[in-house]
């Protein structure tokens, strides 16, 4: 049989239930394994060390896990998740920007709504989250993606267990659950897509690239138009009210906007300090700071296939292609405080590791196909190496 024959040929029925529950079962058990060494999800939140004196007395009166020395973005969004108004005034310094960390709203305040406003069930809900939208995003590509042969299946599994998604599953931060809204609302009319963005911007504003992906190419005619206004209109007014809020009701500051930089200036820095990094690893290196060298250096070269992949195959009435192309750009604009270590920067442009593996589809030659899902992601298994043999502390 040929290897276009073994890509394409129609899994077992009973393979393709085993992989999907595979799929499912390694974040989970992962969760699991956190609850399981401290009778809590604090692990997963990681607290950091030089914050623990400003917690909320709330958060210290649990005695949660100091997960590092200054811990994850997580460890903000639960204590804002405990009044998600932002009224309560020792959140401005429990918080390390609250005018920053209130834009990301959404998160907080559906733990707060689930949670009931009790502080012990806020604080487990939020924890939970992004496992509850990795199972939302596996079902919506299960029934997207031709998950029913091993083309369709590898680039589930692509997509799933990125470095992006699962160090959001890992330390409960907010890109995944802005991904699976925005990604949803592709496939959605006007309206319903208009709603999600809205949802996904209010969990991370960059995902206002989106918008991109919906609007363009522009209308030729006035109906088409007024669809697409309706769409943006949908998407911005919640955003712009919650700004609004923030910049009179709630946390009374600015509200902070992302910095860039010149194109490819901080990525070119990071590509030769990896690289160095890698070729000069201290001979008392330990395995696992190798494998750290290894996984910076190889998570950018795969970011950067995704994104010569993207350039070099236009689509230009595909949203997809469009919205990987924005985060593409937004990989290359980051400034050197973002793209310092590759869990941060696969966080922010996990649409673009979405959009790549996605487009993947079309590459029909099996070789060139194998080829580039093994390019395009082998330097994004940091997430799923972590979450294998790694656990937090």
């Amino acid at each position: 049989m040929t290897d276009r024959g073994l890509l394409d040929r129609p899994l077992p029925r009973w393979t393709r239930v085993a992989l999907l529950l595979l799929c499912a079962l390694i974040p989970t058990l992962y969760v699991a394994r956190q609850y399981e060494r401290r009778h809590d999800l604090s692990p997963i939140i990681c607290y950091g060390q030089f914050f623990a004196p400003r917690q909320l007395p709330e958060i210290r009166a649990m005695h949660p896990a100091i997960g590092s020395f200054l811990g994850f973005d997580g460890q903000f969004y639960v204590q804002i998740a405990l009044d998600p108004t932002l009224r309560r005034p020792d959140l401005a310094d429990a918080v390390d920007s609250l005018s920053y960390r209130g834009q990301r709203i959404l998160l907080p305040a559906l733990a707060w709504l689930l949670g009931a406003g009790k502080p012990a069930a806020i604080v487990v809900v939020y924890a939970l989250l992004n496992l509850a939208f990795f199972y939302l995003l596996l079902g919506v590509l299960t029934r997207r993606l031709p998950v029913a042969t091993p083309r369709g299946m590898l680039v589930l599994y692509a997509i799933l267990f990125t470095t992006g998604s699962l160090v959001s599953v890992e330390y409960a931060m907010t890109d995944l659950p802005a991904a699976t809204f925005a990604v949803i609302s592709l496939g959605l009319g006007e309206v319903s897509a208009g709603i999600l963005l809205a949802l996904a911007m209010l969990t991370k504003p960059t995902y206002g690239l989106f918008l991109f992906g919906r609007i363009l190419p522009l209308p030729a005619g006035w109906s088409g138009w007024r669809r697409r206004v309706l769409l943006v209109l949908l998407a911005l007014a919640p955003v712009i009210l919650w700004e609004d809020y923030l910049l009179h009701f709630g946390t009374g500051q600015v509200v902070d906007t992302t910095q860039f930089t010149l194109p490819f200036v901080a990525w070119a820095r990071l590509a030769v300090g990896n690289w160095q990094a890698l070729l000069h690893a201290a001979p008392g290196s330990t395995w696992l700071m190798r494998a750290d060298a290894f996984f910076q250096f190889a998570a950018l070269i795969s970011s950067t296939v995704q994104a010569a992949f993207l350039a070099l195959r236009p689509r230009l009435r595909n949203p997809v292609w469009i919205v990987g192309v924005a985060f593409a750009v937004l990989l290359f604009c980051l400034p050197e405080k973002t793209i310092i270590d590759a869990e941060g920067y696969t966080r922010t442009v996990l649409p673009l590791a979405i959009a790549f593996n996605l487009l993947l589809l079309d590459v029909r030659a099996p070789r060139r196909f194998l080829a580039l899902l093994i390019l395009g992601n082998f330097g994004l298994m940091e997430g799923l190496w972590e979450m294998l043999f790694l656990t937090a502390t």
